[in-house]
């Protein structure tokens, strides 16, 4: 990735390896958002 603007190229290639729309969500923050929020309370 060069900068932000091919983000949307990760999604592309994860929809062709047949990746769920909920693991996709995962991949790209879910997680993170999750477990910031089971840590600050929020």
């Amino acid at each position: 990735m060069d900068d932000v603007s091919d983000y949307p190229k990760v999604t592309e290639e994860l929809l062709k390896l047949h990746y769920s729309e909920s693991d996709i969500d995962k991949i790209l923050g879910g997680n993170f958002i999750r477990v910031l929020k089971a840590n600050t309370g929020k």
